[in-house]
């Protein structure tokens, strides 16, 4: 086994072109950080400020799922069925099953929502857009990166 590659070498990133850091494992990441992003700030941030970026942040959020379900799919398409996605998950709101989802199961409030507001369909439109926007300024940039052992 080469030097560099034995079990005790320090693990770090490096830039390569077209790494092997996969763009899976990149959205994988990325959804954490959002996700943790959303738990933050509706834990410490509160009023009509916080749920429009909160709607915004779950929007990416989905933009992210799908992206990690079509990894090869334009942006402006996963952009596009995130959007969809959100929206027809707000308008389930007005029928009354998530909150009758909510009521058995609590958790599912953070995905499902139980009131309509019509202002959220605006954050989930900027937040999709977003997204897509950072997968493809940002997507490139990381793409970049691998993992390397080295011996120090």
């Amino acid at each position: 086994m080469p030097a560099d590659m034995s079990p005790d070498a320090p693990i770090r990133l490096a830039p390569q072109a077209g790494g092997v850091l996969n763009r899976r494992a990149r959205l994988a990441m990325a959804l954490v950080m959002i996700v943790l992003a959303g738990l933050f700030l509706s834990r410490f941030w509160h009023g009509p400020m916080a749920g429009a970026v909160g709607d915004g942040l779950y929007a990416v959020m989905v933009y992210l799922l799908v992206a990690f379900v079509m990894p090869k799919a334009r942006a402006a398409a996963v952009g596009g069925i995130a959007f969809g996605l959100c929206v027809m998950i707000e308008l389930t709101q007005l029928t009354g099953v998530s909150a009758a989802v909510v009521h058995a199961w609590w958790p599912a409030r953070y995905v499902l929502g139980t009131t309509f507001h019509a202002a959220d369909l605006v954050a989930y439109a900027v937040g999709a857009v977003s997204g897509a926007v950072l997968d493809r300024v940002v997507g490139p940039l990381t793409s970049t990166l691998r993992w390397e052992n080295s011996a120090s």
